[in-house]
């Protein structure tokens, strides 16, 4: 865990988007919730540049930026009904394998580590801070609730801004 107002905060950050995107992209394709963590993932990406004096993690700064972008580039022209309709299977694996590998890099250059090290890295950071810690079977159950309750907290909001609320 690093402190804010530094690129290693906003590589975790972009990080965690990954993860949720990479999760998006293999299973409920929810539309708004693919651009969020897109436009998410760009926004660390850019503050993160003006953060990193040494150009320590420049490139994968740049190369999450770039990400964000190209997928940007895809996806909104491919949402229909609110869920993002890619042309075809082999477009979205080669979009998954694109997140996956930057996500590795950006491990690998952050924690020195990928896979399941960096997992149990990360873990003994969040027990360090007495939150609760997820099994590796529970991850993908606290993903779906995790998404449910984010698609839940965006209809409240636009039904505030619609003045159904």
């Amino acid at each position: 865990m690093f402190d804010h107002h530094t690129a290693e905060y906003n590589l975790e950050k972009i990080i965690e988007n990954l993860i949720l995107l990479q999760e998006h992209y293999a299973g409920n394709r929810c539309g708004d919730c693919i651009l969020k963590h897109l436009e998410t993932i760009r926004a660390y990406a850019d503050e993160g540049m003006t953060l990193d004096h040494s150009d320590k993690y420049m490139q994968f700064l740049k190369a999450s930026y770039d990400l964000a972008e190209k997928h940007l580039d895809i996806v909104v022209g491919c949402i229909e009904e609110g869920e993002c309709k890619v042309k075809s299977e082999e477009d979205i694996h080669r979009m998954i394998q694109e997140v996956r590998e930057l996500r590795r890099e950006i491990n690998m250059a952050l924690y020195g580590m990928v896979g399941d090290t960096a997992i149990e890295t990360i873990k003994s950071d969040l027990q360090a801070l007495d939150r609760d810690v997820l099994t590796p079977n529970a991850t993908e159950e606290h993903l779906e609730q995790e998404h449910k309750r984010e698609v839940a907290r965006e209809h409240e909001e636009n039904a505030r801004k619609h003045g159904e609320i």
